[in-house]
């Protein structure tokens, strides 16, 4: 699309970290393994970034659908900045 652009990079595997909010007061963090990335080559969101979810049942905790990703194991910073934020942590 005209006057666009979406970023690809190839992401290494490993441990990572995510964390998910939504309206509200909630955020959902997670741990995860980062086990492939993919170029899907469109014009919009290009990048699809596969994670095996440490635990399987944590994806329908989801708030929204975008998350932030790190690389490393900071789930405990990450509930503690929430709820110093005034966040409830799921």
């Amino acid at each position: 699309m005209e006057g666009t652009v979406t970023g690809y990079v190839q992401l290494p595997r490993g441990r990572v970290t995510l964390v998910n909010c939504g309206i509200g007061d909630r955020i959902s963090v997670f741990r995860g393994e980062v086990l492939d990335c993919r170029d899907l080559v469109g014009e919009n969101c290009r990048m699809t970034v596969t994670v095996r979810m440490e635990d399987g049942e944590s994806v329908r905790r989801f708030l929204g659908r975008e998350c932030a990703m790190v690389y490393g194991d900071y789930a405990v910073e990450a509930k503690g900045i929430g709820a110093r934020l005034g966040l409830e942590a799921l």
